[in-house]
């Protein structure tokens, strides 16, 4: 699976937050996973995205259409900017609306539109490095 992972797409939204930074730093140090880090601070995700050399996309949950639209371009798209009560919901329906991007909340698939909710910090390490 980690070798399909290299090959596609994929966006860490939530990115500029505790627990995107975490994910991504692991990613890039353990696994060598380069993300599209997103977000919906243009300022912190460009800077981010600067430092590691990875390409950024800053886009809030308010505009469901746009949304879609941009995530037609991720094969998964691992959702990390809380709280995920309000968070969630907007993220997957426009995974789902995408027709394309795998909604993972905590936790990575390659394959198929699913949506695995597991909030909370203690379980997302644990689920990336299974899902890798």
């Amino acid at each position: 699976m980690l070798g399909d992972m290299r090959e596609k797409r994929w966006l860490l939204y939530g990115a500029s937050g505790y627990t995107g930074r975490l994910i991504s730093d692991e990613c890039a140090r353990q696994v060598g996973l380069a993300p599209t880090l997103g977000g919906r601070d243009e300022v912190r995700l460009k800077a981010l995205a600067e430092a590691r050399g990875w390409p950024h996309l800053a886009i809030g949950l308010d505009d469901a259409g746009a949304l879609a639209a941009a995530l037609r371009d991720f094969a998964v798209v691992l959702h990390c900017a809380g709280p995920f009560s309000t968070t969630s919901a907007p993220m997957r329906a426009a995974c789902l609306a995408s027709g394309k991007a795998s909604f993972r909340q905590a936790a990575m698939q390659s394959v198929g539109t699913t949506s695995n909710p597991t909030p909370g910090h203690s379980t997302t390490p644990a689920a990336c490095a299974a899902a890798c």
